[in-house]
């Protein structure tokens, strides 16, 4: 039977705690739930045993505790050892807390293979802690001697397999916690990766755009530099017509030769005046018009002048 491959998490994504994944207000909610329905205090820390909910259920013997800055400490510390504790084989675990010696336990919050929480429930008095214990922590401590016995005195006695009955209840609770971080991760990975995907379709837009404007503007700049060269044409051409007009119309013989020296044109004056039709001359030398009245030399020294570009 074929599993599915669980999404891959991009490296982007791999430092990540907790709190960017789930809001506050549903931990919170959530762990509300579950300390009314157990009545025992519950809190979720990061790894390092700093809150990241408000304690539910609190006893008034852990809210003196931590109402002074040294039982605060030993609280935050206590939460972070048993973290470690129940990382390494990923299960909950119980201990002895570093305060008072009232029992502890946590479960490991665990999203992609990190841990990166802990969902601690304690206040639990399953050692046999007793009065003269409560009397000398809070001499360490430096809160007051008889509130704290009086508030130890009316906290709820529990049996061992009552305690692990909760842990159970908590290692299935703190699993569903994982199972959503999860959820949430690859979704924010998936939003992400679409965010990424939808700048890049706008860049390419835009690119695109850009290159359509800039063929646009070619296109435009040589629609004109064409009409330009059409409307120069223009002018050429009736320039052309006007002194072909004036050629084909003035009373002086004019024929045009290449430089063969042979006859490609003659106006209508030529063939008035010589009596020749211009096909009866075209491809011809213009010698044939000699008169007989000019040496060779006459000739010689005219086409060199025209070969010099001379008049």
């Amino acid at each position: 039977m074929k599993t599915r491959k669980a999404p891959r998490i991009s490296q982007e994504l791999e430092d990540f705690s907790l709190l960017d994944l789930i809001s506050a207000e549903r931990l919170q909610k959530i762990q509300d739930t579950f300390s009314e329905a157990c009545q025992r205090a519950s809190t979720i820390t990061d790894i390092e045993g700093r809150p990241l909910t408000r304690t539910s259920y609190d006893s008034e013997v852990c809210t003196l505790v931590r109402s002074s800055e040294k039982g605060l400490a030993r609280c935050i510390e206590s939460g972070k050892q048993l973290g470690i504790k129940a990382a390494k084989p990923m299960q909950p675990m119980h201990h002895k807390c570093l305060s008072c010696g009232l029992s502890d336990a946590a479960a490991p919050i665990v999203i992609n293979g990190r841990h990166i929480a802990n969902w601690l429930i304690g206040q639990y008095n399953i050692r046999g802690v007793d009065e003269r214990r409560i009397i000398e922590y809070s001499q360490e401590i430096g809160v007051d001697t008889d509130d704290l016995v009086q508030d130890f005195q009316t906290m709820p006695k529990m049996s061992l397999d009552r305690f692990e009955k909760i842990l159970g209840f908590l290692w299935q609770m703190a699993n569903q916690i994982s199972q959503m971080g999860y959820i949430n991760l690859i979704e924010r990975q998936q939003t992400e990766e679409l965010e990424k995907i939808r700048r890049q379709l706008e860049k390419h837009q835009l690119e695109l755009e850009k290159k359509v404007d800039e063929r646009t503007m070619a296109l435009v700049e040589l629609n004109q530099q064409l009409s330009d060269e059409i409307e120069q044409k223009s002018r050429i051409q009736e320039e052309q017509n006007c002194l072909i007009a004036a050629i084909e119309n003035t009373a002086e013989t004019i024929l045009i030769t290449d430089i063969k020296g042979l006859i490609r044109y003659v106006n209508p004056a030529f063939s008035k005046v010589t009596g020749y039709s211009s096909e009866e001359v075209l491809g011809k030398n213009p010698s044939f018009l000699k008169s007989g009245f000019h040496e060779s030399e006459f000739y010689q020294d005219l086409w060199e002048k025209i070969l010099r570009g001379q008049v």
